[in-house]
């Protein structure tokens, strides 16, 4: 199984994906896989003259974190430790290093969507 092809285009873009996990206490907390794309120069270039830059090999973060789901329905400040406790991290370059990171994290890729169609707070 692969990341659907128009979720590969939005990467390449800079666009951040995501996914709701199980939490280990689903009535207190919320959990998610996040990907984020690591800004690189050009992108900064590409906003300020209001386009988005293609980059094939982009280097992504990728985050697995449960938050409070008390502070997100009070809309309350989320660090780390107070709202956020991460549970996995990783730092990978390229679309296949990704997809071989989620697939051993056992996130099903098909199910990966855009970061702010989730309740995962941004």
């Amino acid at each position: 199984m692969h990341i659907p092809v128009s979720l590969i285009e939005a990467l390449r873009l800079g666009t951040s994906l995501a996914i709701e996990v199980p939490a280990s206490d689903p009535k207190e907390r919320l959990a998610g896989v996040i990907i984020l794309p690591k800004p690189e120069p050009v992108d900064r270039q590409a906003q300020m003259e209001g386009w988005k830059a293609r980059i094939l090999d982009r280097k992504f973060f990728v985050y697995w974190r449960e938050y409070s789901r008390r502070h997100i329905e009070n809309d309350w400040d989320i660090a780390p430790g107070d709202g956020m406790w991460e549970l996995k991290s990783a730092e990978v370059r390229g679309e296949q290093a990704l997809e071989e990171l989620l697939q051993e994290w056992g996130i099903p890729l098909e199910a990966l969507t855009y970061l702010g169609k989730t309740d995962i707070p941004e």
